[in-house]
This record gives structure tokens, sequence and C-alpha cells, in this order.
């Protein structure tokens, strides 16, 4: 059959001519069977290209077929006698006369021709064989109704197809309108009236009828001719009626199938193929070609040139194997598509023949990028800090692991100070920033890629061919940076410790010495930053707030007296409300100055951004002295007697004594100084002031005890 000169033959003849494999479910059943070849003829009469046919099966191009087909054409590859008939095709609306024949075993060959242009211009006599052939095959109901004679006959199938019988004229009119589902009621009349009118010679739809015993819609095909008039009027009309439901449901369960899989295959990014070995070509569709981003697909060689150059090995190699893997063969590689590179999972199957030899490839594509694009960045994200991209501590674990302890090799260790202290006074977005500055810091100094953030503000450098001379210069490189940066007048430091192997040392006992020298050094310089800290802090305070050294020295040593006062005299408390005196607005930093020297009144906004000071002011005051009550005392400074202050709406002595005290004394040391938005009240004035918000806003009976003292 596929001889190239009976292959020329057969395509310059005018009737269809196809050759087919019978398909066979596991119980050894005829199911369905395959087109192996078509002619011209037969590709024209289905108005398809002969690609879009040849290794699909009948239900795919004919949906409506009824198994009575794949049963006939089995009969005839069992027995090997021929035959002949004529029958209805549903899905296409059209007659054929089908010879059949067996070619080889499991195949068969059919000629068709389309004859329905015959049928329908027709003889009387030619269309009673027709209708008495179809009437032999399947459910289909024969009637003839004798206009002159008012009589009408049908055979007892009409009956079961209709759900009801038919006893007369009016009824015959009648009921095939009356039942016509509400959509076709219409066009069944109109029909209908265009042949008992003489109008047209025969009528021919597919319709919904409802069936009285069934109680549903069914789908059935009318047909039926004019076989005599007198004078140019019908008095005899013969017809069938045909049961098509099942296979009309078919056709529109496949159609819905078809449409819903088109649409999957979209949203999946699958398409599908089908090579044959025997003509070398693809039997593609326009999917599979926009899917790969070419125009056509024909041959092998239109895939492989889609195929990204570093995967061409591998995919010949995949493309040879499936000639003699049985078992199919999946294999992911990568495409190159309008320029951009897809990465594509290809899972084939092979068809063989009798001999084993492979005769075709059927194969499913789909494009994986975004899974692989998805599963790169879990691995980047297993292996890199999200924020700087440095190497993690998970990379870190892995490297020590598997690191093979080469000689020469430092790991240097630093820990950065300061960090904590912006992110709690100014916010992570502004720490963020500073690290992600700090990375590319370490990673320029270091002129390496393996720079590790192993923890909040730790971070390891490991350098290849290191040295003493080569870890010392490194050390003070990064500490010069690091000792550069400023944010807010704040200040920054590093704690390093280095080692390298030697001989006697691994990796792991390298980093440990590096570790322990790092926190040697951190702990000797805790406290000299700390103090460097706050006095960077306040000397910025002081430039950028009313809040001048000589105002919070004031309010020092009116909280002191207050304190005595108060019965508190040892040495350290007075020492550290004086503290609490110089630092209670130190939140006042993270404020823009905007809004710390606005001139006017502030708006809610504005206002809820002043509250925030005492909380900043308290992690600032956690971050650079070790005392709770200080940094406490901070925190509750804008407390009010009465609960109505903030940030927590203490009330009473629920406000610790020390927020209590220097309440009192900064308001007092404020209202008798200029401010930007008014003038200085007198000492007179500010006392009055004191006395008419004790019980509310201050202590009343620290009140009485302050009267004393000014």
């Amino acid at each position: 059959m596929t001889d190239d000169y009976y292959k020329k033959l057969l395509d310059s003849v005018d009737f269809a001519v196809a050759e087919h494999e019978i398909i066979y479910d596991e119980t050894g059943n005829p199911v369905d069977y395959r087109f192996l070849y078509v002619n011209g003829a037969f590709c024209m009469s289905l108005n398809m290209k002969e690609e879009d046919i040849i290794g699909k099966t009948v239900y795919e191009i004919l949906p409506g077929t009824e198994i009575s087909w794949v049963e006939r054409y089995n009969n005839v590859v069992v027995t090997g006698v021929s035959t002949n008939f004529i029958n209805f095709a549903a899905a296409l609306d059209q007659y054929f006369s089908v010879f059949a024949y067996k070619s080889k075993d499991k195949c068969f060959v059919t000629s068709f021709k389309n004859i329905t242009s015959f049928v329908k211009a027709g003889t009387p006599q030619v269309k009673n064989e027709i209708i008495s052939n179809l009437f032999s095959s399947g459910k289909t109901a024969y009637f003839e109704f004798d206009i002159k004679k008012k009589k009408f006959d049908y055979s007892d199938t009409l009956k079961e197809i209709i759900g009801m019988d038919i006893v007369s004229y009016k009824d015959y009119i009648d009921v095939f309108v009356k039942y016509a589902h509400p959509a076709d009621k219409k066009r069944v009349d109109k029909i209908i009236d265009t042949l008992f009118s003489g109008e047209k010679d025969e009528i021919a739809m597919q319709i919904r009828f409802y069936n009285q015993v069934k109680k549903e819609y069914v789908w059935i095909s009318y047909f039926a001719y004019i076989e005599k008039r007198y004078r140019n009027v019908p008095v005899l009309i013969k017809g069938l009626v045909k049961d098509i439901d099942k296979e009309k449901h078919q056709i529109l369960e496949n159609e819905r199938m078809n449409k819903l899989f088109l649409e999957t295959r979209k949203i999946a990014n699958i398409t599908t193929f089908y090579y044959s070995f025997i003509n070398k070509k693809f039997n593609s569709s326009k999917e599979f070609s926009e899917f790969l981003g070419v125009e056509e697909i024909e041959i092998l060689d239109d895939v492989r040139r889609t195929v990204h150059p570093e995967d061409l090995e591998l995919y010949d190699a995949s493309t040879s194997e499936i000639q003699f893997k049985k078992t199919g063969i999946v294999s992911n590689y990568r495409i190159i598509k309008n320029d951009k590179v897809r990465y594509i999972q290809s899972s084939v199957f092979g068809e063989y023949d009798e001999s084993g030899k492979i005769s075709g490839v059927f194969g499913i594509l789909k494009d994986i990028s975004e899974v692989e694009e998805s599963k790169r960045d879990i691995e980047y994200f297993a292996n890199h800090d999200v924020l700087t991209g440095l190497f993690n501590r998970n990379n870190f674990e892995i490297y020590n692991k598997t690191f093979d302890n080469q000689i020469g090799v430092g790991v240097l260790i630093c820990d950065v100070d300061g960090l904590k202290l912006i992110n709690d006074a100014f916010g992570h977005i502004e720490g963020d920033e500073l690290l992600v500055s700090l990375a590319k810091t370490l990673k320029d100094v270091a002129g390496t890629e393996n720079v590790f953030r192993i923890g909040g503000d730790e971070f390891v450098i490991i350098l290849n061919d290191a040295n003493e001379d080569i870890m010392l210069k490194m050390e003070q490189d990064i500490k010069k940076e690091i000792l550069s940066f400023r944010l807010h007048s704040v200040g920054f430091d590093a704690s390093i410790g280095y080692s390298f192997i030697e001989e006697d040392k691994t990796f792991e006992e390298a980093f440990r010495i590096a570790e322990n020298l790092m926190y040697r050094r951190k702990l000797t310089e805790r406290k000299s930053r700390k103090s460097t800290a706050l006095s960077t802090i306040m000397q910025t305070m002081h430039e950028k707030t009313e809040e001048t050294e000589e105002h919070c020295q004031r309010v020092g040593e009116l909280s002191a007296q207050l304190l005595r006062l108060s019965g508190k005299k040892r040495e350290h408390e007075v020492e550290e409300i004086k503290l609490v005196a110089n630092v209670h607005d130190i939140g006042k930093i993270s404020i823009s100055d905007k809004i710390l020297n606005k001139p006017s009144k502030l708006n809610a906004s504005e206002y809820e951004a002043i509250k925030y000071h005492s909380e900043s002011g308290y992690k600032i005051i956690s971050n650079i002295i070790d005392n709770e009550d200080i940094a406490i005392a901070v925190l509750y400074h804008h407390e009010k007697y009465d609960g109505t202050g903030y940030p927590h709406g203490l009330k009473g002595e629920n406000i610790p004594l020390y927020s209590r005290i220097l309440s009192i004394c900064d308001a007092f040391d404020a209202m008798i100084s200029n401010r930007v938005y008014r003038d200085a009240l007198s000492k007179k004035q500010a006392l009055k002031e004191i006395k008419r918000n004790a019980g509310t806003q201050f202590d009343p009976v620290l009140v009485e005890r302050f009267l004393k003292i000014v």
C-alpha cells in the first residue's frame, strides 16, 4: 500500500480508498480501527488533510460511528469475505457506498463513494433500494404516506424510536412538530411543510424528539422524499426515521471533550504528535507547530532545529533509543522558542509492526519551564540568603561537611555591631538596606564568592591560598570599610576572628579558633563601643531636637532632688534617674526633622509618629545600656497618672517611680523654656499648670513634694 506506484495510482482515482487496522480491547473484542493510509479522494470527502487522518482512529475522525461498522469490518478481517453496503454517517449527515476487503492480518481496505447527492437526486426506485439497505442495518424505521388514500404505513420500529403510535395523517403532521424540542419546533414545522407543499422533493434533518416512553428527548435522523406527484402535487411520500441518539450524544460529548481537551492542553502547556517511521513525517497539528514556535513541522529535523544546542546529544539519544525501547521514554530537554529558552518534558511511546519493527511514535510534549524555574528558585533559596544573595547557613554546613581540608584555606568570621540598634530604632527596612550594602562590601573586599551569612549579623568568608599576612590585611580592610558606614549618625564596627588550615588543623578546628577569637574581641570591645554609640546618638539627638544637653541636665538635677525627697537616696539610684533624664527622649532620633520641628499643630498621623519615640527609645537604650530600670523608665515617661497616657495607658503607681518623677520635671523645664511654637512661661505660670494637672497627668503626692523644691 505504501509503494509509490500504487500510491500514485490510488491517488488518481475519484473514489475514496483507505487502509485500516482493527483495534481490540483486552478481551479480544473489536472496539475501534486506525487509519494507516488514505488517498486524495478520501481526504477530499472529509475535507481534511492526510496528516490529520493518518494514525488517528475512526472515533477521532468520525465520532458518531456506530460499533456495528467496527464489527462488520472485523468480520471481513476474520473471515476474509469481502462486503458491499450503503451506510449513513450521522456525524457528517452523508450517505456512502462502501466496499471492504481484507488486506493483511488485522487490516482491511475500504473504498468509499459519497452518494449523498445521488440519493437526493435519484429515482424513487433508487431511493427505495437505499432506504431498504439502511433499514436492514441499525435502528431505523420505514414509513410511507399515501396522501391520496390518506393512508399511513410504518414499520414497528417507529413506535420504539419515537415512543408512541401514529394512526392518522393529522397525527403524523402534528406529532413531529408537537413533540419536537422547543428549540427545533419552528424549523421542523417549516421543513415538513416544504415537503408536503411540494416545494421540495426531499427533506433531511436531525432533531430532538420527546420519547413518551423514555420521558426524555432523543436525537433522530428524519429523511423523506416525494415518490409520486399528481399535477405537481405530492400524493405519495416515503422515508425513514433513524435513532441516532447514542451516536449524536457521542458526537456532542466528543466535541465537548475535544474542546475541554484543547483548553486543558493550552492551560497545561501540553501538545501531542504522531511520527511515522514509514513515510518519515509527522502527523502534526497547528497546535504542535505553535507549541515549538515554528511555522510547520513535517520531518524530524524540523523538531531537532528547535532543540537547545547543549541538549542535542540527549535528544538524539532519545530519538534513537525509542526504536528499541517498547516501554517508552521520558526525557527533559530545552528548546529555543521565539528566542527564549523553554524547558520541555517529552513522553514518547513506540508503535510496532508484527515483526517488532517500529512503525510510528506517539508523543506528548509538556512545557515545564515554570516548574524548572521554580525548582531553580527553590534550589537557589535553599542555599542563598534571600536578602543579601550571599550563601546561607545551610550552604555553609554543606561546605563544612564536604570540604576536603585543603591546606592553606583561610576562614574569617565577622560580627557586625550596630545592626540590631538600627533595626530597633529605625525599622527593619533601613536595617535590610544596610545589610545589602554590607554584603556587597564583604564580597568586594574578599574578592571571592565564598561569603556566607550564617546569622543575623554574622558573616563567614572562606579564602583559598591564604596565609597570615593575607588574612590580617583582609581583617583590616573589612574593619576600615565597616567603620566608614553611617546611618542616622549611628556608626558601626565589627568583631573579627580568623584562622586557616595547616597540616595539623582541620576546617572545623580552624572555624572554631576563628569563632572563639571573634567572640573574645566582641566581649573586650563591647563596653567602649556602647559608650561611643550612646555619645554619638545623644549628640545627634541634641542637634536635631529642642532637647538640649542643658535641658537634660536641668531635668536630671530636678529629678534627683525629687527622688531624694521621695526616700530614694542611694547614689546608684540618683545616678540612674539622672541618666534617665539625659536619655529619655533618645527615641526622637528615629523621627523626621519635619515633624520634630513643625511650628504648627501636629495632625493625627504626625502625633502618632511622635508618640512612638518612647518605644523606640526603649529599644535603643536596651541595646546600649545594661539596665532594665532605665529602659523601662524611658518607655513609660509619657504615661499619665489617670491612665490616659501612652504607650500602654498605665495608671497611678503602676507607672514606674522614675517615669512619674521625670514627667513632672521634664514638663516644668519645658514650660519655662522657649519653643518654636510658643514663648516660655514664667515659673509661677508653670507651677500653676503643674498643680492644675495633679491627679490627672501627674502623681499628686509627687507634685506636692516638687512644689517644695522649686
